[in-house]
């Protein structure tokens, strides 16, 4: 077995995909929602914005799942939030009747269909069988996705104009949203504006969404996953509003919808080749990662990178080289604290405002 399809097992495993090496895979929908916990059943609910009465017997609840998964209504619109490579997995799906096989799990086609309930997974030692059941398939064929296709295509500029900015400034309002997207793409009514918060909950993206009495921010799981979250999070809010947000194209800004993008790539391979002769490249590789991960976080994440650093075994001198190249990565890394800006970026446009003069940047 190789790497890759360990890597993939793994990935099947964490997502709780039941090795099932029977043919055929059972396609009828009632079969499937009766296997389905109670949980998973309200869960499906939720997501379709289904209110089930507490308390009701599971032939109930399966039924009126049924009767949705089997109305092109309902389908519909869910369908419209995918983006393009959704969309696209979805229609190899029902140009196949509804089963597809492939060798490797790509998390970001599958992911929000698998949590809509339309397709199941299962999975042998060294291929993945996705199916649709058939009821849905024939309410599927019955949707305009001619009518859905302008829609996706807006919902696609959403969901990676808010993947970018959430990588970029790690807190993003629903507002901001609003405003970067009326900048770049067109201006359109806010009530008009695709309402991404509910079912951005449900797709693969490494941000969660916290609702607030007035608007809905979406947030880094880095900064989520932090003991201090919420004075991260207020930090960053406040900076917002007292640092002017460094202007960018949207060709630069779509560059962070990329969870692995990274401003000093050429820095970090060149830490990388300054220790991989000298620390397991397993855990060099972590801590490389670490660093796009956490140096956005400000002092703290570079603090804890360099408690990583100084954890290895190597001599003072390597360390030492190591800990400047550090520097240089977290003062040309733009931070969430500072809207947009690098440190020396932010040193340079201080510098120049204190001198009065009009900042380039």
């Amino acid at each position: 077995m190789d790497s890759i399809e360990r890597m993939q097992i793994d990935i099947a495993k964490q997502h709780n995909l039941e090795e099932t090496l029977s043919e055929p895979v059972e396609r009828n929908l009632r079969d499937r929602l009766n296997r389905l916990q109670d949980n998973q059943l309200q869960q499906l609910a939720n997501i379709h914005n289904i209110l089930l009465t507490k308390g009701l017997p599971k032939e109930i609840i399966v039924e009126t799942l049924y009767y949705a998964f089997t109305n092109e209504k309902v389908l519909e619109k869910p369908i419209e939030h995918c983006v393009e490579k959704e969309y696209a997995f979805l229609c190899e799906l029902l140009e196949s009747d509804g089963i597809v096989t492939k060798k490797y799990l790509e998390l970001e086609k599958y992911y929000f269909l698998l949590n809509l309930g339309i397709i199941e997974i299962n999975w042998s030692k060294h291929l993945f069988l996705f199916s649709v059941a058939e009821e849905v398939v024939e309410t599927l064929k019955r949707i305009d996705f001619n009518k859905i296709e302008k829609k996706v295509n807006t919902s696609t500029k959403v969901n990676d104009l808010l993947s970018s900015m959430v990588n970029l400034y790690g807190v993003v309002s629903r507002v901001d949203l609003y405003n970067t997207y009326c900048q770049y793409y067109e201006d359109v009514r806010y009530n008009q504006f695709p309402d991404v918060t509910f079912f951005v909950e449900h797709k693969y993206n490494r941000f969660k969404v916290i609702h607030t009495a007035t608007d809905y921010m979406f947030v880094d799981a880095v900064i989520c996953n932090d003991s201090d979250s919420n004075l991260i999070i207020d930090n960053i809010i406040n900076n917002q509003k007292n640092i002017k947000r460094k202007g960018i194209e949207l060709v630069d800004l779509l560059k962070y919808k990329n969870s692995n993008y990274f401003e000093s790539y050429d820095k970090l391979t060149q830490f990388y080749d300054l220790l991989c002769h000298d620390v397991n490249h397993a855990v060099l590789d972590r801590v490389i990662f670490d660093i796009t991960v956490c140096f956005r976080k400000g002092q703290s994440g570079f603090d804890d990178i360099l408690d990583k650093l100084y954890a290895l075994t190597i001599d003072d001198d390597l360390k030492s080289k190591s800990q400047l190249i550090l520097e240089d990565i977290y003062n040309n890394t733009v931070l969430w604290q500072n809207n947009g800006w690098t440190n020396n970026e932010m040193i340079i446009k201080n510098n120049l405002e204190k001198q009065g003069y009009l900042s380039i940047y």
